[in-house]
């Protein structure tokens, strides 16, 4: 309790509250729509997470450039870190680095 007197958010949601992946969802809504027209593609957003889902490695690496680029409109980037390619062959990339190719993946939120 001692730090919330000390340091009072004047903007924004507190971390874990409610309003959090609702407003995050809204946020970017664009991104989502951005997609919309391509059959087999697709971007699920869920709390402050995006899965991109593509039938070929192909068209994977555009929905990311793709997604990279909205999210950098709204001043916003992807944690490469935090970032894995599930099932697909190696080598999707973004800013030269290659996301780790993961046969499972065991999703924390």
């Amino acid at each position: 309790m001692l730090w919330s007197i000390i340091f009072k958010p004047e903007f924004g949601v507190r971390q874990g509250s409610v309003l959090s992946p609702f407003l995050f969802a809204v946020y970017v809504d664009d991104l989502a729509k951005s997609c919309a027209w391509t059959s087999g593609i697709y971007i699920v957003l869920y709390a402050d997470d995006i899965l991109l889902i593509a039938p070929t490695v192909c068209e994977l690496q555009k929905l990311l450039h793709v997604c990279e680029q909205e999210l950098r409109d709204l001043d916003m980037s992807i944690n490469v870190q935090k970032t894995c390619c599930l099932r697909a062959a190696p080598g999707i990339t973004l800013r030269a680095q290659v996301f780790p190719r993961r046969l499972a993946l065991q999703y924390h939120g």
